[in-house]
């Protein structure tokens, strides 16, 4: 995504964004796009060799603002060594796009694949949101990749939806208490039973149900963060699309470049109160119900 409107750049190559889990796919287009833009921009991902062989790509391919660091998500340790490194060399952060996450699809052990997936998608994001928020710079932008599965309507399950869905009451503790609930379904195996979201997709009638629950976490999640921090951070999250990734299988009606353009987009505009969004949710650079 090029922007091509002067009047509108408010960054620089002293800019410095992170985006998790950017090895390949969203994460690794997203990268491409924001140091296309001059953004000095950082790589991660679980996989040393992986995330060094994504930024020898992006340098080949010209974009010499790229830097890597390793980061699991999931790991309180690494995510400290990626804080304490980020913090030596760049001195704060003014972009966080938390992409890192994964489905529990082909699981054989679904209790572990529930257990995995809440872990990442949702207490993930909240590792590294919570180590590097102190890093982020007054007018930074946080943007979470969540899923159209991740709204409110999945739930077939009144009290649960109403749970997650009173903002006055939203806590992060009521959030935790949500997933956990979720999961103690899964191992009492009432997940339909107890009206959570049976996300079928034609694999099944559970098949990407924690998936969902991760994501409807993920949106509480950045709307009480956008409300904790309205006075000094922008905090959205955006439904990529069906993108053609590893994670799709290469199924998908959107390329790698279109899934990543509404996060690029959140990530790049313009410091204007009037038009600035928080603690939304988008698809298409639409505003969308959570």
């Amino acid at each position: 995504m090029a922007n091509n409107d002067k009047r509108s750049t408010w960054w620089s190559k002293d800019t410095v964004a992170v985006v998790t889990g950017a090895n390949k796919g969203i994460g690794l287009e997203i990268v491409r796009q924001l140091a296309q833009n001059g953004v000095t921009t950082i790589l991660t991902a679980r996989n040393e060799g992986r995330g060094q062989s994504a930024v020898s790509l992006l340098k080949a391919e010209g974009l010499q603002n790229v830097d890597f660091h390793q980061l699991e998500v999931t790991d309180l340790k690494s995510v400290e060594d990626f804080v304490a490194w980020l913090k030596q060399q760049y001195s704060g952060l003014d972009i966080l796009i938390n992409n890192a996450g994964i489905h529990s699809y082909g699981y054989t052990d679904k209790k572990q694949g529930a257990r995995e997936v809440i872990g990442t998608n949702y207490y993930g994001v909240k590792n590294v949101t919570k180590e590097l928020l102190p890093l982020i710079r007054t007018g930074g932008r946080i943007v979470n990749v969540s899923s159209k599965l991740g709204q409110l309507e999945t739930l077939n399950n009144k009290e649960l939806k109403d749970t997650i869905s009173t903002e006055e009451h939203l806590s992060e503790n009521l959030i935790d208490l949500f997933v956990n609930q979720f999961l103690e379904a899964v191992n009492k195996g009432e997940i339909s039973k107890q009206g959570w979201p049976t996300c079928e997709l034609g694999v099944g009638p559970e098949a990407f149900s924690d998936y969902s629950v991760s994501k409807i976490g993920l949106n509480a999640y950045t709307k009480l963060l956008a409300s904790q921090l309205s006075s000094r951070l922008y905090v959205n999250s955006f439904c990529p699309g069906y993108t053609q990734t590893d994670m799709t299988g290469g199924l998908g009606d959107k390329t790698v470049k279109e899934g990543a353009d509404t996060g690029v987009w959140l990530a790049l505009l313009p410091p204007s109160s009037h038009d600035l969004p928080s603690g939304k949710f988008f698809y298409e650079r639409v505003q969308i119900p959570f």
